[in-house]
């Protein structure tokens, strides 16, 4: 069995249909080519995204309707949030459905991209941020916590699944104890008030993608568990 993060393993080994089944831990891909930082002056103005902003990206595809992604949760951070209003944008995306109407309620100006059907456009997204949160309840991997880290853009999220394997606590983003939403504020503040821990972040962020998620790495993975199941070794 392949698990994508040490969670699902430990789900997989506590399940009384796969308990005595021999289990290994691949992360998902990326394909970190695309998903790479992009000058972010550039990214936001391909995206019409103020420059002078702080911008806070979260986004599920289901939006708001999911409530494993906390949208809700997202909601009463931001409302711990200790900054000026004027100097934070909210950017969203995901299937718009409650998602924008949630948003608005917290009266910081919102930007929503609606459903991407582009990587490309996607890792524009990811590095016009300043920073990624991911406020879900629970998560098998996090894909988009590992995409947004190969933008270069940190994350944070709480202390939960798949996250864990991705976001090193302090090094390249926040892990949250779960589901402390004036802790995920104070957190967000220093990110984004700490130009010297964001640069540091971003860099550590993006080292994170290319030695742990780069797709020939996890396929060299893929190719190595084969060979050792199939007695090729």
């Amino acid at each position: 069995l392949i698990a994508p993060s040490k969670w699902m393993a430990d789900c997989a080994k506590n399940s009384l249909l796969m308990k005595d089944k021999p289990i290994v831990i691949i992360p998902n891909p990326i394909d970190t080519k695309i998903f790479r930082p992009i000058n972010k002056k550039k990214a936001r103005k391909a995206l019409k995204i103020k420059i002078d902003k702080k911008v806070i990206l979260f986004g599920s595809i289901d939006g708001g309707k999911d409530p494993r992604k906390g949208a809700d949760l997202l909601i009463d951070v931001l409302r711990f949030l200790n900054l000026n209003k004027e100097d934070i944008q909210i950017v969203i995306f995901g299937k718009k459905n409650k998602c924008q109407d949630m948003f608005e309620s917290t009266k910081f100006e919102i930007i929503n991209f609606g459903k991407i059907n582009s990587n490309i456009k996607m890792s524009n997204i990811y590095s016009a941020a300043d920073i990624f949160v991911i406020p879900s309840r629970i998560e098998s991997f996090g894909q988009t916590a590992a995409e947004a880290q190969s933008c270069g853009t940190p994350v944070v999220g709480f202390d939960i699944g798949g996250l864990k394997d991705i976001v090193k606590n302090n090094k390249n983003g926040f892990l949250i104890e779960p589901f402390n939403s004036k802790k995920m504020a104070l957190a967000i503040e220093d990110l984004l008030t700490r130009k010297d821990k964001f640069i540091k972040f971003s860099k550590a962020s993006r080292k994170n993608a290319l030695d742990n998620f780069d797709y020939r790495k996890i396929a060299k993975l893929h190719i190595n568990f084969y060979k050792r199941i199939l007695n090729y070794e």
